[in-house]
């Protein structure tokens, strides 16, 4: 678990997603002279007098929506680790150094100053409080408060992917799917109702993992679907995306099987598409878990984490030569840039053969 320092002028930060670095004595207060000599140098800027402005919706400073920011991430439903990560970066980052300052005043300077003081401590922290920036506008400007900057000018630096992308090739699913309909897993347990709860555990595995493997689904969103929501007839699930918290569909062509048979053999009253072997909805943890175990069992030497199914459909579409923009709105990705990280995964993979037969020639 990742703990972190309280913040003064005079104290450390440690960021939320690395544990080891830390920002410099005096990094804050530094931080703020460089906003501020920024601005005297000509870019406009009126501070709220010391009383400020907390009952106007027009003339509200940043740190007043803070904890009504994070009040919403709870009640649209996010993942209490995303709150944390948004809290953290607020307490480290946004408060420090513009939380005293009207959200009419927030102008693209400051989002290159926060930018420029979370990547003191990595790129990627330094990205991802811009996020959180441009979430703490839209929640503002849902409220009704001005904004003194398009959104569109706080703009989120692209994601630097350190590492390749791991997807799963075929031979990789076929051992999974050949250990999960193997009949001698089937059979491990004596009495009747242990066996019939192990086998409707395989059932359960067997489904996620074609689920995962045919739709796109993050797990968070897979885990949150209802039977209800499962129209085999159109051959869609709708659901509502923990991420957008909009309604979308994604189409269950090559998972149904699988996920029928699960369906079937379910005897409970619980309205959750998957659920636990106490009988309650599936968390994310638990997910993981069986996952982990049957990464052992089969003996992939690729880690078997959930998002390894989410790379395998999207590289699965551009190795057929789908057009990037079709697997973009396949795989619900709000920007174009990520789609193409992996379109690159896979260019490179073609680099050999290529060489071998333009090299041929000469």
């Amino acid at each position: 678990m990742i703990s972190m320092k309280n913040l003064d002028t005079d104290g450390y930060m440690i960021s939320l997603f690395d544990a080891s670095p830390v920002v410099p004595k005096g990094s804050v207060t530094n931080g703020i002279a460089i906003i501020n000599e920024a601005l005297s140098e000509g870019h406009a800027y009126s501070g709220a007098d010391s009383s400020g402005y907390a009952e106007d919706l027009h003339f509200m400073k940043l740190e007043k929506l803070f904890a009504g920011f994070l009040e919403n991430c709870k009640a649209i439903n996010l993942k209490d680790g995303t709150i944390a990560q948004h809290r953290g970066r607020i307490k480290t980052f946004l408060g420090p150094l513009i939380g005293d300052l009207d959200v009419d005043k927030i102008l693209p300077l400051h989002r290159d100053m926060l930018l420029q003081f979370g990547s003191q401590v990595s790129e990627e922290t330094g990205r991802r409080c811009i996020i959180t920036l441009r979430r703490v506008l839209k929640y503002a400007k849902r409220r009704g408060v001005r904004l003194g900057v398009d959104l569109e000018d706080i703009e989120v630096p692209p994601y630097k992917r350190t590492k390749d992308v791991q997807a799963l090739n075929e031979q990789d699913i076929e051992k999974v799917r050949s250990y999960l309909n193997s009949p001698k897993i089937i059979s491990r347990h004596d009495s009747v109702r242990s066996t019939h709860m192990y086998s409707q555990s395989i059932l359960r595995t067997r489904a996620l993992f074609e689920l995962l493997l045919h739709t796109g689904f993050r797990i968070s969103e897979a885990l949150s679907v209802d039977r209800k929501n499962v129209d085999f007839d159109r051959h869609e699930i709708r659901f509502k995306s923990l991420k957008t918290n909009r309604w979308e569909t994604v189409y269950l062509f090559g998972a149904e099987a699988e996920l029928k048979e699960y369906m079937a053999s379910r005897k409970d009253n619980n309205p959750a598409l998957f659920i636990s072997c106490s009988g309650k909805r599936l968390c994310i943890d638990t997910a993981q878990s069986y996952l982990k175990k049957l990464k052992k069992r089969v003996k992939l030497k690729k880690n078997l984490t959930h998002h390894i199914f989410r790379s395998t459909f999207v590289t699965t579409f551009l190795r057929k030569k789908v057009d990037p923009r079709k697997t973009q709105l396949l795989a619900r990705h709000t920007s174009l840039q990520t789609t193409l990280l992996y379109y690159y995964e896979v260019e490179k993979e073609e680099l050999k053969p290529i060489h071998k037969e333009i090299m041929s020639l000469i």
